[in-house]
């Protein structure tokens, strides 16, 4: 069956443009064909790649910055349009100094689970240079240099633990109809699937 290809040059030119940009060596790029050949497969479900996933599995996470001068509603401001109103600073004081560079990737499960197991899980991830689970202040950084991945599932920041009333709680950045949204979730409670943790560390210094 004949396929027809929209914008064939532009793309083609596209792809050599980006090609020349790397500059792509050939067993590298026989390595990208043969994803793009699966890619392209009319039966594979691009709509469920989590591309943040196959970022982070190759090396490529999300670097953001921690900008300490910024006041506590300054940062929640930048990272959410409503929120609950029990996040306050009292619950989730937050505390560092100048600005700190964090790379971040998202863990995510194909079922629900609780606390203890997105907290093992992001330890056992790389031990040599290990993750952890983002603090408040991260959170809320996190959101604010990406203000579209709240909205595409809600992201948990499993570093900082508040108390509300009776509760232990954690904050998590997600939607609330067209908004983004910073909401709390019960530290017992199961997280269902859709629930991504925000999982950081220190930029390395190149030396």
């Amino acid at each position: 069956m004949e396929i027809e290809i929209f914008s064939e040059d532009d793309q083609l030119a596209r792809l050599i443009e980006v090609m020349k940009r790397h500059g792509a060596k050939p067993e590298r790029l026989d390595k990208v064909l043969s994803m793009i050949d699966d890619l392209l497969n009319q039966d594979a479900y691009l709509d469920r790649l989590d591309w943040d996933a196959v970022r982070g599995a190759i090396g490529l996470n999300l670097n953001f910055y921690v900008d300490h001068s910024l006041t506590f509603e300054q940062m929640v401001y930048a990272a959410c349009d409503v929120r609950n109103s029990c996040v306050t600073e009292e619950v989730f004081p937050v505390k560092g100094n100048g600005i700190v560079a964090f790379e971040a990737r998202h863990l995510g499960f194909n079922r629900g689970v609780y606390s203890r197991d997105a907290w093992r899980k992001i330890g056992s991830e790389d031990t040599k240079n290990p993750w952890a689970p983002a603090e408040f202040d991260q959170l809320l950084a996190y959101g604010a240099s990406f203000p579209d991945k709240p909205l595409k599932f809600p992201i948990v920041g499993l570093g900082s633990i508040g108390k509300v009333g009776d509760r232990y709680v954690v904050p998590y950045l997600g939607r609330s109809g067209p908004d983004r949204s910073l909401d709390l979730m019960g530290l017992d409670r199961l997280f269902p699937t859709v629930f991504r943790f925000l999982a950081v560390r220190p930029v390395a210094r190149k030396s």
